[in-house]
């Protein structure tokens, strides 16, 4: 019999023959590392997480006829399978309930909360905090420092230093799936508010700042604040300056 494709290295905890792992590295229970994944030292991988995980395009089996038996198989034989290495740096913690896919590469300090998933191909700088439940889907691009809750939509761009607390979200002007549109973008230092909505290929400015609740379907200039139920754009010269909004000239979203 050929040798298996996982070994289990501790009770529950099954690691790609093709994964490397730094040192000191700490594991709980129902653990997975698929295929080309490296883990950087001195990282805690808590409970129910699954790293490496392959894409949906890599769940391809050959269609048996009706009449042939298939007997059960696992699903290990997806780790052949994997060549996109996944890269999570060192002093990295992944909470419980997440799941890393494929071809993510994340610097040194990331700090995964409970649930978060995150989908192939995005890019972390170092030190990016993760709360509990983010949904990061494909081919996301974070700069150093960021801070992220909520939903963060395809090929969407996060500057360094940003705070991205609510939903980074597609247009979706055909009304079709699997259509690609540009995410997005966020620049240094930006800020979107928790229940905020940035709507389309859209620019958040260096130190833009959307307070909570509200909808963006336009680009905000750098320094400014978009506040209310009718993101009205204040500027400012500073992120000081945000302290000292005259608040007569904020539509903090009354009814009246």
């Amino acid at each position: 019999m050929s040798e298996p494709v996982m070994i289990e290295i501790l009770p529950t905890v099954f690691v790609s023959r093709l994964a490397s792992l730094g040192t000191a590295v700490r594991f709980g229970r129902n653990v997975r590392i698929w295929g080309p994944t490296s883990i950087g030292s001195g990282s805690v991988i808590e409970d129910n997480v699954q790293i490496g995980h392959p894409s949906p395009r890599q769940f391809h089996f050959p269609q048996a006829r009706d009449a042939d038996y298939v007997p059960p198989q696992s699903l290990d034989s997806l780790d052949h399978s994997l060549r996109v290495p996944t890269v999570i740096g060192e002093g990295a913690i992944i909470r419980s309930g997440t799941v890393i896919y494929s071809g993510v590469k994340a610097g040194h300090g990331l700090d995964c909360a409970h649930n978060v998933v995150i989908r192939e191909n995005c890019t972390f700088g170092e030190n990016c905090y993760l709360r509990v439940g983010s949904n990061i889907l494909r081919e996301v691009r974070v700069g150093h420092n960021a801070r992220i809750s909520g939903v963060v939509c395809d090929w969407s761009q996060l500057g360094s230093n940003v705070s991205s607390l609510g939903y980074l979200l597609h247009a979706y002007r055909t009304g079709r799936g699997g259509l690609s549109e540009p995410g997005p973008v966020l620049k240094d230092f930006a800020v979107v508010g928790r229940a905020a909505c940035v709507i389309g290929a859209v620019t958040l400015g260096e130190w833009a700042y959307v307070g909570a609740g509200a909808v963006i379907t336009a680009d905000v200039p750098a320094h400014a604040l978009v506040l209310g139920k009718s993101s009205r754009v204040i500027p400012f010269q500073s992120p000081l300056n945000a302290r000292r909004a005259d608040r007569s000239e904020v539509d903090f979203g009354s009814t009246s």
